[in-house]
């Protein structure tokens, strides 16, 4: 996967000019948990997402201009970290637990749109690849994560040109996929309705 990036870089960075980049991304969630029942009717647990932490995100972009127009795409490392909320009816606990759920991912926003100058208005979709992940509420319960490698989006674009070489971003990223969508219980989608979604703004430094 990291050679497929590596060539990718070295395709788009020979049309394209090259820069470091770095976000910081406000996450708002809409929280959403079920009662999951067993085979036979017996309410077993209340699962669900109940927040998701901040974060940064920080890699390299690629910026050309084809007159009025501009082309941005961008490769990022960033980790997400959720928490869930589970509670074992069948234990009898009388509280969920708070769980957190850390994912390890590359994301690869490419935003296209017009250039007026000093600003940039664009869109484009997201991509985000899974490096690496925690998985605590298997280990706790009888709810199975099946986490997709690749996960999509789109991103509403807002940037503002200081120099031709210093770029300010303001990101809206939504993601497609729920939190219902990876975990499973009894063979049977959570349907846990919760999506993610950022504010971001970031820098970008480019030669």
């Amino acid at each position: 996967m990291l050679f497929v990036l590596f060539l990718l870089c070295m395709h788009i960075h020979a049309q394209l000019r090259m820069g470091v980049t770095g976000y910081h991304n406000s996450v708002r969630v809409n929280t959403h948990s079920r009662d999951l029942p067993t085979l036979d009717g017996r309410h077993a647990y209340t699962f669900g997402m109940t927040g998701h932490e901040n974060q940064y995100s920080f890699g390299v972009g690629f910026f050309n201009n084809y007159g009025n127009l501009f082309l941005m795409p961008e490769i990022l490392y960033r980790k997400n970290v959720a928490t869930y909320g589970l509670q074992n009816l069948m234990r009898g606990e009388s509280v969920a637990n708070e769980i957190k759920e850390s994912r390890t991912v590359v994301q690869i926003p490419v935003a296209a749109g017009v250039d007026f100058g000093l600003i940039r208005v664009g869109v484009g979709p997201t991509f985000e690849l899974l490096l690496d992940e925690t998985n605590t509420i298997n280990s706790l319960s009888d709810i199975v994560r099946k986490e997709r490698k690749v996960n999509c989006g789109f991103q509403f674009l807002l940037g503002v040109d200081l120099s031709k070489n210093l770029l300010i971003n303001l990101k809206y990223e939504q993601e497609f996929n729920k939190a219902g969508d990876m975990y499973y219980y009894n063979n049977m989608n959570t349907r846990i309705q919760s999506r993610v979604s950022r504010i971001s703004a970031g820098i970008g430094i480019y030669i």
